[in-house]
């Protein structure tokens, strides 16, 4: 498989995290993946993991500053 490369910024990346960070830990998601997406779900999760981990790490203020400045 080859891989693909998805820009996002800071804010975009740590939004989408706690995102679907908080959807894959509850029950929400059940039974409305279909074969395969699960696996791509947890890909994309511990892709922002590490690429966040790697900068700065994850912080709810940072997550809740980040969130703040999408709207605004």
């Amino acid at each position: 498989m080859d891989d693909v490369t998805v820009t996002l910024s800071q804010d975009e990346a740590l939004v989408l995290w706690a995102a679907l960070r908080r959807w894959n830990d509850s029950d929400a998601l059940d039974g409305l993946l279909l074969d395969g997406e699960p696996t791509a779900l947890h890909g994309l999760l511990e892709a922002l993991r590490r690429t966040l981990a790697a900068t700065e790490g994850v912080d709810p203020s940072q997550v809740n500053a980040a969130r703040s400045r999408l709207v605004g």
